[in-house]
Formats: structure tokens, C-alpha cells, sequence
């Protein structure tokens, strides 16, 4: 074997365009992966900016469902208060009930609820009125 031609193939003078041709595709290689960790940096801000607009707009939709709650449950306690008043209106009306004189029946079970609703429609109707 001839060592000045082992030595020119292992020269710099013949690395050169094998070298070149490596850090070319080396900077290529780079640059791809620059530009891939990029995009996949904007992608995950974007993920986490709509993870956190869906927290946000559900965090509303829960004060909201709350708020509705809480008029409900007082909407619900007033109906009560409105129940509780008309059938102490009935009972002290039983008395004087002429109708009630002529069959002298009480209202009791079925006629009494009849009568609530009755009177519950005529107070619905008053109170649409005032409004």
C-alpha cells in the first residue's frame, strides 16, 4: 500500500467537497428542524390560548347557570309564600262560604287544591295586570 495516497484520500483537499456538501445538508437539516420546532411552538400556544379561552367562556356559563339558579330558588320561595297566603285566604273564607252553606260541605282534598288553583289563576291574572 502506498502511504502518500492513503494520505491524500484522508487529506483536507478531498474532505472539502464531502465536507461542504455535509454542512450544506447539515444547515438544510437544521433549518428544517428550526422550522418545525416553530411551528410546533405557535401550535402549542395556540392549543393553550384556546384551553384557556374554553376554561374562561365555561367559567362564565357556570356564574351564569348559578345566577339562574339563585332566581329560581327564589322564585321558587315566593310561589311558596303565595301558596302558604291563599290557603289561609281559603280557610278563613270556608266560614262564609255561601256555596259551602248550601251543600255544607268543607273544602276538603280534592275541591280545596281546585279551588287554590283557581284563585292561584285569578291572582296570576291580577299580577299581570300591574305589570
Amino acid at each position: 500500500m502506498d502511504d502518500t495516497a492513503t494520505y491524500m484520500d484522508y487529506s483536507p483537499e478531498f474532505e472539502t467537497d464531502d465536507s461542504s456538501q455535509n454542512s450544506e445538508k447539515d444547515y438544510e437539516g437544521d433549518d428544517k428542524k428550526l422550522r418545525r420546532r416553530e411551528k410546533n411552538r405557535i401550535a402549542a400556544q395556540k392549543s393553550r390560548q384556546k384551553q384557556t379561552q374554553r376554561a374562561d367562556s365555561l367559567h362564565q356559563e357556570y356564574e351564569l347557570l348559578e345566577r339562574e339558579n339563585a332566581s329560581l330558588k327564589k322564585e321558587v320561595q315566593s310561589l311558596r309564600d303565595q301558596l302558604k297566603q291563599w290557603n289561609q285566604v281559603v280557610q278563613q273564607h270556608e266560614p262564609q262560604c255561601s256555596m259551602l252553606r248550601t251543600t255544607g260541605a268543607p273544602l276538603i282534598g280534592k275541591q280545596q287544591i281546585e279551588m287554590a288553583d283557581y284563585l292561584s289563576e285569578d291572582w296570576r291574572e291580577a299580577e299581570l295586570l300591574t305589570y
